[in-house]
């Protein structure tokens, strides 16, 4: 089977870093594999791969029609087209009206929210959340956990918020922004706890600091929310808070009891790499697309009305 992969290329974006790991999941696989796109505003290409004139599938990851793979592969003979959207909350109808235009057989979405506008887009709709590269997001041994309860992110008023409360209860708390790659990997490592606070537009969805936490080994504090418990188990896999005074008590409880703390930690990491690794996804895909003879129907006045719905009330969360 040849597979074109197609990802856009902003740094540090979720399509570019989800649409490597993909590829690489299904070279891992023994599946032949293009990489295709140019870096987001310019003609840089992410890789030196020259789409061929037909595959058997097609994946898009996060693409829109502002991006240059829209027109170069709109009409690329595919023996099926598969799209697998991330972001959906930022541009609702923009997303939406892509996903009609490019006749998807099969979408894949990490947004459970917009399931129901999705599913107005193509019948074929399928739930499917970020994963991790197992590769790359890892436990490294030996490295001495210094820093009691981090957070690895972008410092929102809320999250420099719970930050503060929690260090204003006495615990070791500290928020770290723009570390990414390798060391991300190693800051998380050295938490004893992985917080996790995401905030109200980013509803919806397990983002990436849940599979970066798991993938790392690294006992994850998130909250009791966006569908988690359809993945892991409290205190089993992972532990999980329900508000701020909750949270002080479980990061007070984790640091107090390192030998379950870790134990947890472990366990969520080992389920991790059972069922949550980007190649456990691309199997996923690739046995729905096998399982399923039918392509994707559409209903077009529904399709557009919904659209239209996302545009002028700026999506579905308002």
């Amino acid at each position: 089977m040849h597979i074109l992969i197609s990802y856009r290329g902003v740094p540090h974006a979720r399509g570019r870093e989800t649409g490597a790991c993909l590829a690489r999941a299904f070279r891992q696989l023994g599946y032949s594999i293009y990489e295709y796109g140019n870096y987001y505003g310019s003609t840089e290409r992410l890789s030196n791969d020259k789409p061929p004139s037909a595959v058997d599938l097609l994946v898009y990851c996060e693409c829109n029609d502002s991006d240059p793979q829209y027109t170069e592969l709109k009409n690329l003979d595919a023996g099926c087209k598969v799209y697998w959207d991330f972001d959906v909350h930022t541009h609702p109808a923009r997303t939406l009206l892509f996903a009609l235009r490019m006749r998807f057989d099969h979408i894949f979405f990490a947004n459970k929210l917009y399931e129901g506008s999705f599913r107005k887009i193509n019948s074929q709709t399928h739930f499917l959340p970020y994963a991790f590269d197992d590769e790359y997001l890892r436990p490294i041994p030996n490295i001495q956990k210094t820093v009691g309860v981090g957070l690895c992110g972008s410092p929102y008023p809320t999250r420099v918020a719970l930050i503060e409360q929690l260090r204003q209860s006495g615990i070791d708390a500290r928020l770290f922004s723009g570390v990414y790659g390798e060391d991300m990997v190693h800051l998380i490592n050295s938490f004893k706890i992985h917080l996790n606070y995401n905030p109200e537009w980013g509803r919806g969805i397990l983002n990436s600091r849940v599979w970066e936490t798991i993938g790392c080994g690294t006992l994850l504090l998130t909250q009791s929310e966006d569908f988690i418990e359809l993945f892991f188990c409290d205190h089993e896999h992972l532990s999980l808070y329900q508000d701020t005074g909750d949270c002080i008590r479980l990061a007070r409880y984790w640091l107090d009891h390192p030998d379950e703390r870790e134990q947890i930690a472990q366990a969520g990491h080992e389920y991790g790499l059972e069922h949550h690794t980007y190649v456990a996804r691309a199997r996923t895909m690739l046995d729905t697309v096998k399982e399923s003879h039918d392509t994707g129907e559409v209903n077009l006045t529904a399709a557009l009305f919904e659209i239209a719905r996302n545009k002028f009330r700026g999506g579905i969360r308002n």
